[in-house]
């Protein structure tokens, strides 16, 4: 299970390599394309994550308000120290603006090379 993560994190790695410095190594199609892709992929990451910190902040401030027993919002994960949940929260939510700032700035290429491909023709 592990070596299939990794695997595709290094797929992942390998679609968000910077564009050649030398030249496109892919038509220009394509790699509008390809950018295209990459920033639906990040903004959809990002808003999932988004999503899923605020719904469990969410479900952390409906249990107080409810007064219900301390760390009942928490009670359906396994079991685990209190601290790790809020940093595995915290992670999320650093995925989620690492995720929006990265597809900004693949959208912004692919914004610029659209633009360099209508020239073009």
């Amino acid at each position: 299970m592990v070596l299939y993560s990794l695997a595709q994190w290094r797929v992942f790695a390998i679609l968000l390599r910077p564009l050649h410095k030398e030249g496109p190594i892919l038509t220009v199609s394509t790699d509008i394309q390809h950018l295209r892709h990459i920033y639906l992929f990040l903004y959809t990451m990002g808003g999932v994550c988004s999503l899923l910190s605020v719904g469990l902040l969410g479900w952390i401030a409906f249990c107080i308000a409810m007064e219900m027993e301390p760390l009942a919002s928490i009670a359906f994960l396994p079991n685990m120290p209190a601290p790790f949940v809020f940093i595995l929260l915290l992670a999320i939510m650093i995925i989620s603006i690492a995720a929006w700032q990265t597809g900004a700035k693949y959208h912004t290429q692919y914004e610029q090379a659209r633009q360099r491909n209508s020239i073009e023709r």
